[in-house]
């Protein structure tokens, strides 16, 4: 309709301003639209970890979910890890064997604020990390992981 108009024509200023406010109503509604998406993938993650521990937070965003192995400490043996890295939180999980508890157990939370990511010293396996840290409550744990 705007289109159709002159910019002399007397509805075009009102016909301009309702369409900046139906372009406004869109973009926020959009927008909700991600947030709630994105509120979906947490309680999802949630779930995945029978509930064990709770992810619903004002502004957490899952960012990336992936397999990482962990590098035991004492015997050098390799564990999958499922990593679930979010903005705020590093949660490592490894899988569940029993049905009906969630799909995975989890074993790490570290906080992003209490946690540093520092450079494998592992001379066996190329692309090892360290990631030390807390979940800001507990004490302080190291782990090392691999691609």
């Amino acid at each position: 309709y705007k289109k159709q108009l002159n910019e002399t024509d007397a509805d075009y200023e009102d016909t301009a301003a309702a369409l900046q406010l139906v372009l406004q109503a869109a973009s926020h509604a959009n927008e909700m639209m991600k947030k709630l998406d994105g509120f979906g993938k947490v309680i999802e993650v949630q779930e995945q970890l029978g509930n064990s521990i709770s992810l619903v937070s004002p502004g957490r965003e899952l960012l990336k979910t992936g397999t990482l192995q962990k590098i035991s400490s004492t015997t050098e043996k390799t564990e999958e890890r499922t990593v679930f890295l979010f903005n705020d939180l590093i949660l490592l999980a490894g899988e569940r064997k029993m049905i009906g508890l969630g799909k995975y157990r989890l074993r790490a939370v570290f906080h992003a604020c209490h946690t540093q990511i520092c450079e494998g010293d592992n001379l066996e396996r190329e692309h090892s990390f360290y990631i030390r840290g807390s979940d800001g409550n507990g004490p302080s744990r190291c782990v090392e992981l691999y691609t």
